[in-house]
């Protein structure tokens, strides 16, 4: 019985079936649908709007403040990324990874959608050189021209899964202007569709551990998360204009509600890009 029971959450997490019956944090039934139709730069405004503490034991899920996962990605930015660019931190939120990779590169520019997310940044990066922030959509060309033509490194943490298709076309775009030839994008995001059950377990807004912190998210009308992996990065990123140099599964940290010292290792999916020159 027992081995029959533990088959059965095996399947639910490697399968799909799980997700079906179980929707993503920020999805529930036709609120789903309301979220999809709110806009997506008002919505992180009216959640990073609500904000007062971030870091662990913060209202920020993902801000986890976690130096293993740092220096893993520190270790990545300095084997792909060219020293002597400059870097955009694309969403950066409250400027967690800007602050953490202005002292290897000649600037960083952390840029978010939210204006408010953008205050924070500022606020936490007091005394901190090499760093500036700037409230923009990168989605729209028109807002991104205002960083020039590049080349820059880029690197994206947790915005490519909760962009449709239509906008994950338009930032490949401003993306690949702002490269140049001699750029690097690195993205990480969370992978719940690798693992349903225990994404889920963990997170699952009403039904998980960070029900407090993901609550808020679901409240602004934050869109909820769609599968980012490899075929949805081949289709945001077409193989004509672009090099996957390597991809893999990852975890990415987030805040535990019940630990200040542990953090959440969710499922995720990290990737290198360059254009094709």
């Amino acid at each position: 019985m027992f081995d029959e029971f533990t088959g059965l959450l095996e399947a639910l997490g490697e399968d799909e079936v799980w997700e079906q019956y179980s929707p993503p944090p920020g999805e529930e039934g036709a609120d789903a649908a309301k979220a999809e139709e709110r806009d997506t730069g008002d919505a992180w405004e009216r959640y990073w709007a609500g904000i007062s503490r971030t870091g662990r034991g913060g209202d920020v899920i993902w801000d986890a403040d976690s130096g293993e996962e740092f220096q893993w990605l520190l270790g990545q930015a300095q084997r792909h990324f060219r020293a002597d660019l400059p870097l955009i931190d694309l969403g950066c939120g409250n400027g967690r990874y800007s602050r953490e990779l202005a002292p290897h590169y000649p600037s960083v520019i952390g840029v978010d959608v939210s204006a408010s997310a953008i205050d924070h940044a500022k606020r936490e990066a007091e005394g901190v050189a090499n760093v500036d922030y700037l409230a923009i959509d990168m989605t729209d060309a028109e807002q991104a021209a205002v960083l020039g033509e590049g080349p820059y490194n880029i690197f994206v943490r947790g915005v490519f899964h909760v962009l449709d298709t239509e906008a994950r076309a338009r930032l490949a775009a401003v993306a690949d202007r702002l490269l140049g030839d001699e750029g690097t994008l690195i993205v990480h995001e969370p992978d719940y569709s690798s693992n349903s059950f225990g994404y889920l377990g963990f997170v699952g807004g009403k039904r998980g551990r960070a029900e407090d912190l993901v609550g808020p998210l679901e409240a602004a009308g934050v869109r909820h998360s769609h599968r980012f992996t490899r075929p949805e990065l081949a289709e945001a990123f077409g193989a004509d204009g672009w090099e996957i140099v390597e991809d893999e599964a990852i975890e990415l940290h987030a805040i535990d509600p019940q630990s200040d010292s542990d953090a959440l290792r969710l499922p995720g999916y990290y990737a290198v890009l360059r254009r094709r020159r």
